[in-house]
């Protein structure tokens, strides 16, 4: 007959196996035969280092010494004991998030256990399934896509489906907007450094927004006004947007990411990197291969012969566009800056909160926009948007094939697209 515990219920010796023997609680378990609660009767000597002994992996030290709050050992043919949890006197109100603490005292149902952080650096190597595995393998590697395969068909359907007019400024062929473009190679991008920064940059907004970003205001405008692009992670506001520059600075892009520290100040929205749902928008960055101009911040047009032969690069980023900032009247001293010395280099402020937007979308026309007839996306920081294809293209005035249906463009895209695999 065990003699009750003169502390019962507040008694700190209940690890203790043979304090236990002896001494009995109100909050024993009755029923000793459940094998997922019971308190261990065990013959062996309490080790004197308890969790932290050293000698835990030497069997004839572990026949004859118990150890507290022990858990599955190495092959020593020791079961381990199923130890009771005590109620923790914090109840509800209880601070302490560590497993450990969980593991052992037990508390109300409305508490729950946190589930670990997943670890982003063990994950950096997951990588979209059509990738192949190992894709990471080496530092940097450029794949050329199989122009027979549905992935270069859907990338190139992707961008055909997704042309404007524009006012036959810049970026055109023979002083017309190009009506389709003709898609020659697509070389996909496996940057491991690169695509290491995107995943942890993703990881961070996904955090930082509690795992609720859809629920978000943005996030609702966003799925009311769709892209035209396809949303490959509603998590974080993850899309295919495009950019085009000139292709003298691709390899930095490619290679070494953007930087924002670096990027002209007095774009619309100030120093940042720039991205459009409209490939036809980006094709009006890129310069003639031959003369340097026909595109914006350069002369308009082209007198080069020949320019239905001219080979274009435009790159398709994945793009973390996270809480969006909406902008619908525009004002330059806001999005842009006044003075040269203090250009916008950053989202502007959330309401009510000190916290900034993760990005900027200067909304269409067509959506109440007052200054574009195209949406323009902008991130700030590196590592927000990670160079996945590189399409090269030639621009034409004829309309090849039949017009697009969008919801099946989007279809294929999401066909192609498939959960990070490792």
């Amino acid at each position: 007959m065990q003699t009750p515990c003169k502390f019962d219920a507040n008694c700190n010796r209940r690890d203790d196996p043979s304090h236990m023997k002896k001494y009995s609680h109100s909050e024993d378990v009755e029923d000793s035969d459940d094998d997922d609660i019971f308190v261990h009767e065990d013959a062996r000597t309490p080790c004197k280092f308890g969790t932290n002994c050293n000698r835990r992996d030497d069997k004839s030290h572990m026949e004859k010494y118990s150890h507290s709050h022990e858990l599955d050992d190495c092959d020593n043919n020791i079961s381990p004991k199923h130890e009771v949890r005590h109620p923790c006197k914090f109840g509800a109100d209880c601070y302490r998030k560590k497993p450990s603490h969980f593991q052992k005292y037990s508390h109300p149902p409305s508490v729950v256990q946190p589930k670990p952080q997943e670890n982003v650096l063990a994950n950096k190597h997951n990588t979209p399934s059509y990738w192949g595995k190992n894709a990471l393998s080496q530092s940097y590697l450029e794949v050329d896509v199989n122009p027979h395969s549905s992935e270069f068909k859907t990338i190139s359907d992707l961008l055909n489906s997704t042309i404007g007019h524009h006012g036959n400024k810049w970026g055109t062929i023979n002083g017309r907007d190009p009506a389709h473009f003709i898609v020659t190679q697509i070389t996909r991008i496996h940057n491991k450094n690169l695509w290491e920064e995107y995943c942890f940059k993703k990881k961070r907004i996904m955090d930082r927004n509690n795992n609720r970003l859809e629920d978000l205001e943005s996030s609702r405008y966003l799925q009311n006004h769709p892209l035209l692009v396809p949303l490959l992670d509603v998590k974080a506001n993850e899309y295919w947007l495009f950019h085009g520059s000139d292709s003298k600075i691709h390899q930095v892009l490619l290679k070494n990411g953007y930087d924002p520290r670096v990027s002209n100040v007095w774009g619309m929205f100030g120093g940042g990197f720039y991205l459009a749902e409209n490939s036809s928008k980006s094709n009006q960055y890129i310069p003639c291969p031959g003369c340097q101009q026909n595109c914006i911040s350069h002369e308009p047009h082209c007198k080069c012969k020949e320019q239905e032969d001219f080979q274009y690069l435009i790159i398709l980023y994945r793009t973390l566009l996270g809480d969006v900032h909406i902008v619908k009247e525009y004002k330059s001293e806001i999005y842009r800056g006044t003075d040269v010395h203090h250009p916008v280099r950053r989202p502007p402020q959330r309401r009510n909160s000190e916290e900034l937007y993760d990005s900027v979308m200067g909304e269409c026309r067509k959506y109440g926009g007052d200054r574009l007839n195209y949406r323009e996306f902008v991130v700030y920081d590196a590592g927000q948007a990670y160079p996945e294809y590189v399409i090269q293209f030639k621009r034409s005035t004829k309309k090849i094939g039949p017009q697009f249906d969008m919801k099946c463009v989007i279809d294929s895209c999401h066909t192609l697209l498939t959960t990070y695999s490792s």
